[in-house]
């Protein structure tokens, strides 16, 4: 699904993030796993829809408090933390 045809993932991508939140990640994520996942997130950070932007803001933070390796992490931060960074927050979206 991460290599779906644009218009394709831009489809799911509504189905996809919500699941992906209700996932419970309980094994460590390794490079593999990160290469499957991170263009699935990235693509939701970039949509237009601010719930599917917050959702997969939530989605990285999680995937990444499981990452055991931190130099996996390296080849996608860059990709993934300018997004992050732009997700519309606020103080009642944040849930402790």
């Amino acid at each position: 699904m991460a290599y779906c045809a644009p218009h394709q993932l831009s489809q799911c991508l509504p189905k996809v993030v919500p699941k992906l939140t209700e996932t419970t990640f309980i094994n460590s994520i390794d490079a593999p796993s990160l290469a499957l996942l991170v263009p699935i997130v990235h693509r939701g950070l970039r949509q237009r829809s601010a719930d599917t932007q917050k959702k997969a803001a939530q989605i990285v933070g999680n995937m990444y408090s499981l990452v055991t390796e931190p130099k996996d992490m390296i080849p996608d931060i860059g990709l993934l933390l300018p997004e992050v960074k732009k997700v519309p927050f606020n103080d009642s979206s944040l849930s402790c």
